[in-house]
């Protein structure tokens, strides 16, 4: 066979470029200054094998291209052979196979360009047609050795078990070598490459994404698209492609929502194809390809492990991401799933550039997965509802939240929230019972935290499941439980109508004196009170009040809660007596069931302050309110809707006791926690606007 002619031979009768590459072109690129200057460090150091780790897309091929580009003069040979993945080439008639097949050794048997530039071309021929693989690998290896100061670049070789037996191979040679992988095998010097730092990120975002609404985004969306794409550099340049004029030309703000909920598989991002560029020739893509066909393409080779690897990975898609977990729990959380952990696994599936090992703050070790290769794992191995719905179920028991049950602390649940949030949002739509449980609990637990429009989004999609798959009494309770969201958006006709249809199921079900009878009269009655329909509101919580203090006695947590409502009612109705002694009563329970800074008690605090105001007894109204205050402050943070309602009533106090600027002060930080958790447009905004703007014509005289 001819070498080809490169026309420059400044080294003897052996060429600068090994074989047929093209020189890099001289460019800037974002980030990665550390990088090289690590990689530059351990080759010069001694350290001549050295190995660039991060996962698919992520820019490793774009180090070594640049690595190259600046240090092209300082070597007088230079190879770079790209290893194909073992599934691109089950169907290449020129694919070197044997019962060992190694596809980094394949890289090298395959570049004819290579041994006849060295000058054994007839050597490794004969070794090939002998079927002699090994021996055809070791004349390269053995002529490489022989040059003198010589760069071997050896890209996406991502075989852990292959890099292992080789690396005394490569690391003999009179040669620096380079090699880029996601795999992370022991005893090798390795230069990790991760996301890139936020202002970069953003800076290789604003490169691709040519769109004019960029010039009247904020740093903190850029911010935050970025985040949302993991400050990933191959999505960060796909995604800015896609959605960029000559794309599918998507505005900023409509662009952020969709990453945020659909990530990068938004329909309209993935409509028109786009080149990968360096991407595409490091990982052997196609040129022209659909953003998530590019992340399935460069994960391509996930779903071909052993089925217990498989398995293990498929648990952790189960889990938050980045974010590691030790041993013990990875085997609590295998063992709902049927499935044995092993750390022999796990440290496979590190080894294998699949999963992240790092120290955990308990101490010890522990194992995360990175949100882009769960979201592929996801995808391409199968995870479904119905196989992880033992997970689903325990994980929906651990967020359930009762504020009337005196075992349910708020800060554990709130603490187990994450791994509520996660699953909820991996089986949003999947229509199973243990998802329709998951989401009605973390709607609840959107709806303590003051969090309305998610809380009723999760609430709906649990009434949605529940009407397909689930019988009348759990349809009734996912429709009581969505009717208070409603109300607490105010929107009372749609509230009314699903606590309506909920309690003429209950009474059908279970009798007119039945607990959950009690219950759905009492939610009712709390919409009709917002409508200002206190009578009606009245006679329910009247009815509802008495077979629960016959079921549950006088100091049961659900008792006190009728007392509540129906004083409130009395309240409203001006009978203010009637509603102090019940709000008493309530209280008291609260305090013995639940002790003293319990949300329920600084609810029943602020109701018994209403009624305290309405009789002019403004100082035991101040006493409470600031009392349910720092409650509410220290189980919700300073700027809970919840802390709003306590300052907008603090206020009205001050305002009755005509201290208008201490109530001008109460009314503003109500407005601002109101602005900022639930916005402009919700009635407690328009509310607290008129409050102050009263206080302060008060206040003027």
């Amino acid at each position: 066979m001819q070498a080809p002619d490169f026309h420059h031979y400044p080294f003897g009768d052996v060429p600068k470029r090994l074989n047929d590459f093209f020189k890099p072109e001289k460019r800037d690129i974002v980030g990665r200054t550390e990088e090289l200057a690590q990689v530059r460090r351990n080759l010069l150091e001694g350290r001549a094998t050295v190995l660039v780790n991060g996962i698919g897309g992520i820019g490793k091929t774009t180090v070594a291209r640049k690595y190259l580009e600046l240090h092209w003069d300082e070597y007088r040979h230079i190879a770079w052979l790209t290893v194909a993945s073992p599934q691109s080439l089950d169907n290449d008639p020129n694919r070197v196979a044997d019962k060992g097949y190694s596809p980094l050794r394949d890289a090298f048997l395959r570049s004819s360009v290579l041994w006849q530039n060295l000058g054994i071309g007839a050597e490794v021929e004969k070794h090939l047609n002998n079927k002699d693989l090994d021996s055809a690998f070791q004349a390269i290896c053995h002529r490489l050795g022989q040059l003198q100061d010589c760069l071997l670049i050896i890209d996406n070789a991502n075989e852990a078990a292959d890099l292992l037996e080789h690396r005394p191979a490569l690391k003999s040679l009179n040669a620096h070598v380079l090699v880029t992988s996601r795999a992370r095998p022991k005893e090798w010097q390795i230069v990790e490459v991760n996301e890139l730092p936020l202002p970069m990120a953003v800076e290789l975002f604003r490169q691709h994404y040519a769109h004019p609404s960029l010039d009247q985004t904020t740093e903190n969306e850029l911010n935050t698209l970025v985040e949302t794409l993991l400050r990933h550099t191959l999505l960060l340049e796909l995604v800015g492609k896609s959605s960029s004029p000559d794309g599918a030309n998507i505005p900023f703000l409509r662009l952020l929502e969709s990453l945020q909920n659909q990530s990068f598989h938004d329909r309209y991002l993935n409509e028109i194809p786009v080149d990968a560029g360096d991407h595409a020739d490091g990982q052997n893509l196609r040129r022209q390809a659909k953003v998530e066909d590019y992340i399935s393409l460069i994960f391509n080779h996930i779903s071909h492990m052993r089925e217990d690897l498989c398995d293990l990975l498929k648990a952790m898609t189960l889990l938050p991401p980045a974010q590691a977990y030790n041993r013990e729990f990875l085997s609590d959380h295998c063992k709902l799933l049927d499935i044995e952990f092993l750390p022999t696994r796990a440290e496979t599936l590190v080894q294998l550039g699949w999963l992240k090992k790092e120290a955990v703050p308990e101490g010890g070790i522990g194992y995360s997965l990175h949100p882009l290769i769960l979201d592929v794992a996801f995808r391409e191995l199968g995870v479904t509802a119905e196989w992880a719905d033992k997970v689903i179920e325990y994980v929906a028991g651990l967020i359930e939240y009762d504020d009337q049950n005196k075992q349910h602390n708020f800060q554990e649940k709130r603490d187990m929230q994450p791994l509520g949030d996660h699953l909820g949002k991996l089986f949003f739509h999947a229509e199973t019972g243990s998802v329709s449980y998951l989401l009605d609990h973390l709607a609840s637990l959107e709806k303590v935290y003051g969090f309305y429009k998610n809380a009723a989004r999760l609430a709906e999609q649990a009434l949605h499941i529940a009407e397909q798959k689930l019988s009348e009494n759990i349809i009734s309770e996912r429709q009581s439980n969505l009717g208070l969201v409603h109300s607490e958006l105010g929107e009372y006709e749609r509230a009314c109508n699903l606590l309506e249809k909920a309690l003429s199921s209950d009474k059908k079900n279970f009798g007119p004196d039945h607990p959950t009878v009690s219950m759905s009269q009492s939610n009712l009655a709390t919409v009709y009170k917002k409508l200002g329909e206190y009578e009606r509101a009245r006679d329910l919580l009247e009815k509802a009040l008495r077979p629960a203090e016959k079921n549950f006695g006088p100091d049961h947590p659900f008792v006190a809660v009728g007392q509540s409502n129906l004083a409130i009612v009395y309240s409203n109705l001006g009978e203010y007596e009637r509603a102090r002694d019940l709000l008493e009563k309530a209280l008291r329970s609260d305090e013995k069931n639940f002790g003293p800074d319990h949300p329920t008690v600084a609810i029943s605090q602020s109701n018994l302050a209403t009624v305290y105001k309405n009789l002019g007894e403004y100082e035991r109204a101040r006493d409470l309110l600031e009392k349910a205050l720092r409650s509410d402050e220290k189980n919700f943070g300073p700027d809970h809707p919840n802390v709003a309602i306590r300052y907008n009533n603090l206020a009205h106090v001050y305002f009755a006791e005509k201290n208008y600027p201490a109530a001008i002060k109460a009314f503003q930080e109500a407005l601002r926690i109101v602005e900022k958790t639930l916005g402009k447009d919700h009635h407690y905004y328009k509310m607290s606007s008129k409050n102050l703007e009263a206080a302060q014509r008060a206040a003027a005289g």
